[in-house]
């Protein structure tokens, strides 16, 4: 799974951001954590319309910053689920 986080220099909440990204890395080993600032890159995905924009697989799951308990959950369900997929797979 991967959660991408996009920010932006001068967004008022895009610090938090930043640091809920090494928080939930820290806490998540097997998530591969991205945080993409828009100064950085040509084409946003549709999705992102504001900063910061959290994008769990390529889905948005939050424009601004969310709770990061809730956040996690929500990576631990995701996780949980892949997890069901691979077991299923080997069946």
């Amino acid at each position: 799974m991967e959660l991408t986080i996009y920010v932006d220099e001068g967004c008022f909440g895009c610090d938090r951001a930043r640091q809920m990204a090494g928080e939930i890395e820290r806490s998540h080993d097997s998530l591969d954590v991205r945080v993409v600032d828009l100064s950085e890159i040509a084409v946003l995905p549709e999705a992102v319309i504001a900063v910061p924009a959290y994008l769990l697989d390529g889905r948005l799951v939050s424009l601004g910053n969310p709770y990061l308990s809730e956040l996690s959950a929500l990576i631990d369900r995701g996780l949980a689920d892949e997890a069901r997929l691979k077991d299923a797979e080997k069946t």
